[in-house]
């Protein structure tokens, strides 16, 4: 909590060396990857108490991440993949959203970070890289589709969750989106159907953009 509150919300200077101890023992901190079908429904919730000290460890991961060399470290870790993808799973929306926009900066990098502006092609390789990890398999594409189809998701999982599907989809990011994951990803928005289109309702003006140009990838 100290760390969340002295570091801003975008983040370490991208140069800062992070120890991979450092991140290895917060990825340890956060809990186990559930046991259970990619199509289940999200777990039971959390309590109020549990799901603000998972909050912490997703944000506290997040501000690390905003060093260049500390999301290949993450990636090289055997239970950083299922326990990110599991926290897409937690019954609290709130650090389901938080998890989405962890794996939002894992596969764009944070902020207003341009791929365009990257000379030598080592993030262009990097998000490639952490994208064919982190879906690698199928059941995560579902698990990250599965948290819009209630009706009733909150205004800020979706949001989040579209974000993470702009960096997998929309121009300039997808392009280093594997072309199988690309094609299973555009499947398993296009089973949402009404989900999808309410998206239009939504009260951030980026996912109502985000929504049209999957719709028009679709179509195409």
């Amino acid at each position: 909590r100290e760390f969340n509150a002295c570091i801003p919300y975008s983040g370490v200077p991208p140069t800062i060396e992070i120890p991979e101890v450092t991140l290895m023992a917060l990825i340890a901190m956060l809990p186990a990857a559930p046991n259970i079908p990619p199509e289940s429904p999200p777990l039971p919730p959390p309590s109020p108490k549990a799901a603000a000290t998972v909050t912490g460890f997703i944000a506290c991961l997040g501000r690390l991440l905003a060093s260049r060399s500390a999301a290949s470290h993450v990636m090289s870790f055997p239970a950083a993949v299922g326990r990110i993808m599991g926290l897409l799973r937690n019954g609290s929306e709130g650090v389901a959203a938080e998890a989405a926009g962890l794996i939002a900066v894992l596969i764009s990098g944070p902020g207003d970070t341009n791929i365009l502006t990257d000379t030598k092609g080592e993030r262009h390789a990097m998000f490639m890289h952490t994208k064919s990890v982190l879906f690698a398999h199928q059941s995560n594409v579902i698990i990250l589709v599965n948290r819009l189809k209630p009706m009733s998701v909150s205004p800020l999982l979706s949001m989040s969750v579209m974000e993470v599907l702009e960096a997998m989809i929309c121009e300039p990011h997808g392009e280093t989106t594997q072309y199988t994951v690309f094609l299973e990803l555009l499947r398993q928005v296009a089973g949402l159907r009404r989900c999808l289109f309410a998206l239009f309702g939504h009260p951030a003006e980026s996912v109502r953009e985000t929504v049209a140009v999957i719709m028009r990838t679709i179509a195409e």
